[in-house]
């Protein structure tokens, strides 16, 4: 049967610069499965392919088959959806698989079908209906979302100048992470393409002497500027990029928004998401921004907000959580305070954006962050554990404030 709309997800792999910035919750988990809003990350990018129209969807990088196949299998069937694992031998940069298996891609794909491409560290509540009605109407190869920034972080991301400063419209410009700012308008690492982007990548290989992996970002989109076959959508909805572990707070925050059954009670204060198996004391206070994970134990007097409790953890009574994420498996004592500093965002720049991918400053000093506790923490009680980074299997009977335990 042939598909109007496909996806494919661009996972990468266990050595690349992002997944050890994530590090240490990445160490005992791919990135694309850390669970943000409860589900992991990768399954709510699935979830809205999927109400997009796309029953087939392929999921592109090099982490190993065996850490991958457990969770292609079981959310195919609960999600009631094609997954592929299109497995990369080697790096192949941000255009190199989609090229390399583009026979599988388009396949069962419509001669006028749609193929949505996006990073697996994207989080956005997803426009692509309406991406998809933009790129059919623009009729060009490839469609960019993205939304507004102030100047300076747009630095960190691909810079888009839509002509005539449009909603959506022909893209005239187009340079990625600038060392200058170049305009507020960046992408967020959504695409929608045509079957013709192949034909493109295709001529762009050849073009290159070296044959090695192409890069979307730095190499096809100016091409497609230069032949004005680059169309942009100009979104106002909510972004996100994970790129550290502190980031996955601000994530998971975005995805609770537009859940539904979350949680309810008197001691629940907002978006709160308390999985079924799990065990919260009707004295415990939770939120706003809270996951709690399954099978996680959550003792009386405890208060925990803008927090990720992951599974199997065990926080004792009168323990107070806030900005933090607690790792799978650990145990936290009673009367513990475990803090960390959310991102500063200025309230007066519109389009400011959460910023928290950097662990140092220029004097090599941590910045103060959300804290981090890895799996198999212990903590005894009384504890304060303030914007530190604790690595996997530690026991502290000992404060700590701006530390990486490692």
């Amino acid at each position: 049967m042939s598909e109007k709309a496909v996806a494919v997800i661009l996972l990468g792999g266990p050595n690349k610069g992002t997944s050890y910035g994530f590090r240490p919750l990445s160490i005992d988990l791919p990135k694309p499965l850390f669970p943000v809003g409860g589900l992991p990350l990768l399954q709510q990018q699935i979830r809205t392919c999927k109400k997009a129209g796309c029953s087939e969807i392929f999921l592109l990088g090099f982490y190993p088959v065996e850490e991958m196949d457990k969770f292609i299998k079981t959310t195919g069937r609960k999600e009631d959806v094609s997954l592929r694992y299109l497995f990369e031998f080697e790096p192949l940069s941000t255009s190199g698989g989609l090229f390399h298996f583009r026979d599988q891609i388009q396949k069962n794909l419509k001669e006028d079908g749609t193929i949505f491409f996006m990073n697996c560290d994207v989080c956005s509540l997803f426009p692509l209906e309406k991406l998809e009605k933009v790129h059919k109407k623009g009729g060009k190869h490839s469609t960019v979302l993205c939304v507004n920034s102030e100047m300076e972080s747009s630095k960190q991301y691909g810079n888009i100048f839509i002509k005539n400063n449009e909603e959506s419209g022909i893209v005239e410009h187009y340079v990625e992470k600038p060392e200058n700012c170049v305009t507020s308008t960046i992408s967020c690492g959504i695409y929608a393409f045509a079957r013709s982007i192949f034909d493109v990548l295709k001529a762009i290989y050849k073009q290159t002497s070296s044959h090695g992996p192409i890069s979307l970002e730095r190499d096809v989109f100016p091409a497609l500027c230069a032949s004005e076959e680059l169309f942009g959508l100009l979104s106002n909805s909510p972004f996100v990029q994970i790129k550290s572990a502190a980031s996955a707070i601000s994530a998971s925050s975005l995805f609770l928004l537009g859940m539904k059954n979350l949680s309810t009670g008197d001691n629940i204060i907002g978006d709160v998401f308390i999985h079924p198996t799990a065990t919260v004391d009707s004295g415990a206070k939770l939120g706003p921004n809270v996951t709690i994970g399954a099978g996680a134990i959550v003792e009386k007097g405890t208060r925990i907000k803008n927090a990720i409790v992951l599974e199997d953890c065990h926080i004792q009574e009168h323990t107070l959580i806030m900005d933090s994420v607690i790792g799978w498996n650990s145990e936290i004592g009673k009367w513990c305070r475990i803090e960390g500093t959310p991102p500063a965002v200025n309230p007066d720049k519109p389009f400011a954006r959460l910023e928290s991918d950097r662990l140092f400053d220029s004097s090599g000093r941590l910045i103060p962050s959300s804290t981090i506790l890895g799996k198999n923490t212990f903590l005894a009680d009384e504890l304060v554990v303030r914007n530190s980074i604790v690595m996997p299997a530690k026991t502290l009977n000992y404060n700590i404030s701006n530390q990486i335990v490692l």
